[in-house]
């Protein structure tokens, strides 16, 4: 049986990292992805992020391995 213990890869934005402008969130990973958030809202990859503030990005895939990225925008 094949087990992923591999994180999704979150592209775009660093953890702790602040913008002054928008930005790109995308995701890859091994397995299929169970779900991806922003701020607690569905997201696909590939979605830029235009509002001032702090962000959490959450993905998790199949097998239950997390990322978690927290990035803020200021304008």
């Amino acid at each position: 049986d094949y087990v992923d213990k591999t994180s999704p890869k979150i592209t775009g934005v660093k953890n702790n990292g602040t913008y002054n402008k928008a930005v790109k969130v995308s995701y890859k990973d091994a397995s299929a992805i169970a779900s991806a958030t922003l701020d607690g809202k569905k997201i696909k990859s590939g979605k830029k992020v235009t509002k001032a503030g702090k962000h959490t990005v959450v993905v998790k895939d199949v097998f239950g391995n997390k990322s978690t990225v927290k990035f803020t925008i200021k304008k």
